[in-house]
């Protein structure tokens, strides 16, 4: 919500399978402190856990329209997103939905918030070679690392291969 929390109107969200519940509270509840209405589209995967919110809305007499849930697949978030009711867009998710998102509003005087690109966690074990396994791991990300250069990809390796030995540093960028 920030300093100047603003009433859109109708914002619609879009949020992954990964902590449903989590992702539906930081979406929903900003929405509705600034005085929104929400359209709320779950992970096809996780819609059970947006629908028990649902009747939890309905259990504390929330007005009808206040939140609403729509489920469904990539096809009913493209159609929320371009439904010409819906002031905001709220994204959690993959970089390419999201750059998509952008392109579907471009011309529109609709606004949005994207946050896009988690990656999968890795779990590494203590005997892993590290850096065999930050190669794997840089090599499966969908998109390069703008942000850094590939003397700062080598550094955090090195940095990694020192943590190993015991005495690490922090790598910040």
């Amino acid at each position: 919500v920030g300093n100047k929390p603003k009433a859109y109107g109708v914002v619609g969200q879009i949020i992954p399978w990964n902590f449903p519940l989590l992702m539906l509270a930081w979406k929903v509840a900003p929405a509705l402190a600034a005085g929104n209405t929400v359209v709320l589209k779950p992970a096809e995967t996780t819609s059970l856990t947006a629908l028990l919110f649902a009747e939890v809305c309905q259990q504390a007499e929330l007005p009808a329209g206040v939140v609403n849930i729509i489920t469904g697949a990539g096809e009913t978030g493209a159609a929320l997103v371009n439904h010409p009711g819906i002031a905001k867009v709220a994204f959690t998710g993959s970089t390419e939905v999201g750059k998509s998102i952008a392109r579907s509003i471009a011309d529109t005087k609709k606004v949005a918030t994207l946050e896009l690109g988690g990656k999968g966690a890795n779990i590494v074990f203590e005997d892993a070679a590290i850096d065999k396994v930050l190669e794997l791991a840089l090599e499966k990300m969908p998109e390069p690392l703008p942000e850094l250069t590939p003397e700062e990809i080598a550094k955090a390796a090195e940095a990694s291969k020192t943590a190993q030995a015991g005495s690490g540093e922090v790598l910040k960028h």
